[in-house]
């Protein structure tokens, strides 16, 4: 943002922003480094989360940091520096808004952060020189030096710039960039046939068409896939479905070859909603999506409702304008049709209890048992179930499942990332839009002095290096919000889901968005935005979840309510500058 509000402190006082609830959660603690204070070498502090992510990599990284600068006097009678790392599960943003600052740790790596609440308190130091530089990588001749090409800044993301910039200057950077997605198990598909046959699409099919000629559509030779969503041959998305009637015959099929459709935790059922929010960005665009997020900006799909505040369709079709909103209208992005459709997409999938594993819909079955049942589908009591909803950060937070299943490490497992169907055959080709989920960050503690300030810094900026961030993805699956190459032993090193994780992001056919506010007045209005509330607030719940399978509202009463509810309150939640 360009300019940090005088009246943030009291309108952010509540510190709402993004915070969420766990984007995947640890089983233990995970402990602290190993290694003990060394009075001869400088000490810095770090606290980190060790949800979904783990810990191995960050402790992988300060083995390489402390042998990097092994050498390096930070202050005077010592050589080197020793990271001691804080790592454990409750260690999220909410448990130190209050007193950051005046703990002993040089340095943060948390989720739920509120930037702008930690900036009011005082908590986060001034990093605009680190960033505004390039990424500290090694020493030589006793000075700290770098081998980059480009400054951090001129590596982060378009969106994370936009955020963290106030004024000019920087106090934190983002630190995962997590989405959420429909990841499938590539040996189910492949065993079982699942993948759409050249040329052939479940579009213009009646439900009697669809029934004789379903097994027709599908096959498991590699050689003779569909071109996929993107509508190109030879990428990642060959032989997905490529639109919702595609999706919803892939969905029919699997049940016929004894393979449960889908699973989730239903403990945290805000992960459908959140799987409402990735298709809807997929329907409308990035560009709408950060209008959305910016609580101003052009919407051009917005559904024309009739006195009685009824869907008016045109020739059979939805009848859509298109406004700039700002403001005092900003709450007509809730007529989106793409947000409709998103809801018909999760409608379609608690369909029928047929189409998701039992437990999906129980509040005792954990995102860890979802994970732990995808991975062993198919072995001892385990159903095949062939696509799992949940984040990037699965891949890494379920590993100590793979032990159980044969030889199979999660090495030699191929899991991949469904692309989001589109709505017809009408949009196939169009770019494919990802929602960066979990708002997390990276910051230095603003009272750290001295020798612990330096190598704090030096630590701060050698972890945004291409290195760093190349064996930070190397070891996760997951991306961080800067352009950085992978080696090809780095990729040959990681997961089949890691390697198709990193080519989406890198895919000049997929637009990137960050779900944060894009301007001054979402920041101020972050309480509305935040993301399992945005989209699907009514008078009673803002769960997609328990809307559909609860109280069996359909896609178009959900629709409605959630507008409803933002017509009538907006002067009264939305706050004005």
């Amino acid at each position: 943002m360009k300019a940090l509000k005088k009246v943030l402190s009291l309108i952010l006082s509540a510190g709402m922003l993004m915070g969420m609830a766990a984007c995947g959660q640890k089983v233990d603690d995970g402990g602290s480094n190993s290694a003990k204070d060394d009075p001869t070498k400088t000490t810095i502090k770090l606290c980190y989360y060790n949800g979904g992510l783990r810990d191995v990599w960050i402790k992988n990284a300060i083995s390489e940091f402390e042998n990097t600068f092994a050498d390096y006097s930070f202050e005077n009678g010592k050589k080197g520096v020793h990271v001691d790392l804080d790592s454990a599960k409750d260690h999220r943003g909410p448990n130190y808004l209050i007193n950051a600052k005046d703990t002993d740790y040089s340095m943060f790596m948390l989720e739920d952060v509120d930037y702008y609440d930690y900036k009011v308190a005082g908590h986060l130091l001034d990093v605009t020189d680190i960033v505004k530089a390039k990424a500290i990588t090694g020493v030589e001749n006793g000075a700290l030096v770098s081998s980059e090409s480009k400054t951090i800044e001129g590596k982060m993301y378009s969106d994370a710039k936009t955020f963290y910039d106030l004024d000019g200057k920087y106090y934190a950077l983002p630190f995962h960039a997590s989405t959420l997605n429909l990841n499938y198990n590539v040996e189910i598909f492949e065993n079982y046939g699942l993948y759409f046959a050249k040329g052939k699409t479940a579009e213009g099919l009646t439900d009697a068409e669809l029934e004789s000629k379903l097994p027709e559509l599908f096959t498991a030779d590699k050689d003779n896939l569909s071109d996929g969503p993107d509508g190109k041959a030879g990428t990642y998305d060959d032989g997905m479905p490529a639109t919702f009637a595609d999706m919803k015959a892939l969905v029919k099929y699997m049940k016929t070859t004894g393979v449960t459709p889908f699973i989730w935790t239903g403990k945290s059922n805000f992960y459908i909603t959140m799987l409402a929010n990735a298709v809807w960005s997929d329907i409308v665009g990035a560009d709408e999506m950060r209008a959305n997020l910016s609580l101003e900006g052009e919407a051009d799909d917005l559904v024309t409702l009739d006195e009685n505040g009824n869907i008016v369709y045109d020739a059979g079709k939805i009848k859509t304008v298109k406004e700039a909103l700002m403001g005092d209208t900003a709450y007509k992005f809730h007529l989106s049709e793409g947000k409709l459709h998103a809801l018909e997409f999760i409608e379609m999938i608690f369909e029928s209890s047929d189409n998701y594993y039992e437990g999906s819909v129980n509040g005792g079955f954990t995102h860890l048992d979802a994970q732990k049942f995808f991975i062993k589908a198919g072995t001892s009591q385990y159903p095949n179930v062939g696509i799992l909803i949940d984040g990037t950060w699965w891949d890494s937070e379920g590993r100590d499942y793979y032990d159980t299943v044969g030889d199979k490490t999660y090495l030699k497992r191929k899991y991949g990332i469904m692309p989001i169907p589109k709505l017809d055959a009408s949009h196939i080709g169009e770019k494919e839009t990802k929602l960066i989920s979990c708002n997390s960050s990276v910051f230095i503690n603003s009272n750290v002095t001295g020798a612990q300030k330096k190598a704090a810094e030096t630590f701060f900026s050698w972890l945004h290096s291409d290195k760093a961030l190349a064996l930070f993805t190397k070891e996760t699956a997951i991306m961080r919000e800067f352009d950085y190459t992978l080696s090809s032993a780095d990729l040959a090193g990681m997961s089949y889901y890691g390697q198709m994780n990193y080519g989406i992001f890198r895919n000049d056919n997929v637009d990137v968005v960050a779900y944060r506010p894009l301007s001054d007045n979402a920041v101020r209005n972050s309480s509305i935005l935040h993301e399992q509330r945005w989209g699907w607030t009514t008078a009673k719940t803002n769960s997609v979840a328990d809307m559909i399978y609860t109280n069996k509202m359909s896609a178009e009463e959900i629709f409605k309510a959630v507008y409803n509810y933002y017509s009538t309150n907006w002067q009264t939640v939305y706050s004005k500058a």
